[in-house]
């Protein structure tokens, strides 16, 4: 069986996006309006890349909790499939663990995807190859301060 990555289709205002990010754009800001499929896009954008090049990948919205409700534990309706939005998100042959307590995913190749919150800060010091902020007003002032030299050392992906 052959898994399709990204799992979910674009919708037509989204190649743009792709379309940066396949032709190796480092920094992307995603700016739609509410129910537009940020989220999607982004968490389908972190997949892609943590299949590509193995290494952590970080998902932060501004609360843990806020995680957890938005990305984690949402259920979803997308075209003719519904369930978990990660698990369509990630592919059953893509994951070798799903660690709910830990909001991480890991990735047959031995990438990880976490999913957290800015609050308390846990992301720092953990580097990695992938970050995307989701809600990013919302988060405390210092993050992008925290995750500058990250993004710089790691030569990483980020979105927001």
């Amino acid at each position: 069986m052959r898994v399709r990555i990204p799992a979910i289709q674009p919708r037509e205002y989204q190649f743009n996006v792709w379309n940066a990010v396949e032709s190796g754009a480092k920094n992307i800001v995603i700016s739609w309006a509410r129910r537009h499929g940020k989220d999607v896009t982004t968490a389908s954008i972190l997949s892609c890349k943590a299949l590509e090049r193995v290494g952590s990948y970080y998902y932060l919205f501004p609360t843990r909790k806020w995680a957890e409700r938005a990305i984690w534990n949402n259920i979803v309706t997308i075209g003719n499939r519904s369930g978990n939005l990660l698990d369509i998100i990630f592919p059953k042959e893509v994951v070798a663990y799903k660690n709910n307590t830990d909001m991480k995913i890991g990735l047959v190749n031995g990438s990880v995807v976490n999913f957290s919150g800015t609050d308390n800060l846990d992301f720092v010091g953990q580097g990695g190859y992938g970050y995307a902020l989701s809600e990013f007003s919302l988060h405390k002032e210092e993050v992008t301060g925290f995750l500058s030299p990250i993004l710089d050392e790691g030569n990483a992906f980020f979105s927001l």
